[in-house]
């Protein structure tokens, strides 16, 4: 699961929240992608050496992937407190969600007014707003597995995916910042993920 981060969340981490600048020199965010190849290439030598040495000893293949996991899950760590030493804006970071659950995948109503949001507690995904310094937050939805918020232009329908599992498969679905006019959005197969178009047709 982290490793596919390596395409999403870490790829806006990159482009947003790390410095760009190399002894005066500019590069794109998108060269951080290279760093994990380049250190497999390095430093698989370097393991493969040692297992060989360990011998009987070299831990065994569960082992490693419990070993893989906690490395995985310090890097997470030191990234999130990254986030909070360097943000978007320059100046300092503030936290803005205090409710109870976990915040996730938030997204900017166009009219600026908003901030659209998924909320995980108790086995339940809830899709919500806040006003953008935090105040006012409001459940639209609830229940699992809601999630992936995002804002029609208008900015005042919010589109997210739910995903009951089993063999129903994802579906989208729409619903007004009021919480009100939730409505299923017809599509051929499964569908998750959405993003709307910056301009109404």
């Amino acid at each position: 699961m982290s490793f596919e981060q390596a395409s999403t969340s870490l790829t806006l981490f990159a482009d947003r929240l790390t410095r760009l600048d190399f002894f005066g020199y500019h590069f794109p965010s998108s060269w951080y992608q290279s760093v994990e190849p380049v250190f497999v290439v390095l430093i698989a030598p370097v393991f493969a050496a040692v297992w060989v040495k360990l011998g009987r000893r070299n831990p065994s293949s569960p082992a490693k992937f419990a070993l893989g996991l906690v490395f995985a899950a310090l890097a997470f760590a030191i990234v999130a407190f990254a986030s909070t030493l360097m943000p978007a804006t320059g100046g300092a970071a503030q936290r803005i969600s205090f409710g109870d659950g976990t915040y996730s995948t938030p997204v900017w109503s166009p009219r600026g007014d908003y901030i659209a949001f998924t909320k995980q507690g108790g086995g339940q995904f809830a899709i919500g707003i806040m006003k953008t310094d935090g105040s006012g937050e409001r459940i639209l939805t609830s229940g699992f597995h809601n999630e992936g918020p995002t804002f029609a232009p208008n900015g005042r329908v919010v589109m997210f995916f739910r995903d009951p599992g089993g063999s129903g498969g994802p579906s989208l679905y729409t619903i007004d910042v009021s919480g009100r006019n939730e409505l299923k959005v017809p599509t051929p197969g499964f569908a998750s993920d959405p993003a709307w178009s910056p301009l109404l047709s």
